[in-house]
């Protein structure tokens, strides 16, 4: 896994979770449940990359709400971040120390962490279509595949 892996795979990973966002920004009525989805997924992308940046201030809960007002701008922070920590092999090849919301301490690959940011968007894209049906909607198609054939 190299910088243009991450680059390319980050780039489809926002569009895919900017295109669900969207889609729950029209209803009338957001369920509170992909609400709390969506929030988790743009804050686990926040404290992943305060971690690696090594920032210091205090860093969101996982599972704390965010206005969906703000989930765009958010999402587009997130994105930058995340093109900064992949610019470069080097910093793909270090690791980071953290402590997790547990209070334990742990040290991983960026690109192994990266990784992981990859798989838990995906699992909980999958959550908000299908929560999207089940309110309804026709969920836009995030798969990967469909990203490539534009």
């Amino acid at each position: 896994m190299d910088r243009e892996y991450f680059l390319k795979s980050f780039t489809y990973n926002h569009q895919a979770n900017k295109a669900l966002m969207e889609q729950l920004l029209q209803m009338p009525d957001i369920p509170q449940r992909a609400a709390r989805i969506t929030s988790h997924m743009l804050q686990a992308e926040r404290i992943w990359t305060d971690r690696i940046l090594s920032r210091t201030e205090k860093t969101p809960g996982p599972w704390d709400e965010l206005s969906s007002e703000s989930w765009l701008a958010m999402a587009e922070h997130n994105l930058e971040d995340i093109r900064r920590i992949a610019e470069t092999e080097s910093r793909l090849s270090m690791e980071a120390d953290y402590t997790n919301t547990k209070g334990q301490t742990f040290r991983n690959f960026v690109r192994d962490i990266l990784q992981h940011l990859l798989l838990h968007g995906a699992y909980h894209r999958g959550q908000l279509a299908l929560l999207l049906r089940q309110n309804g909607e026709n969920p836009p198609a995030t798969d990967y595949i469909f990203y490539l054939r534009e």
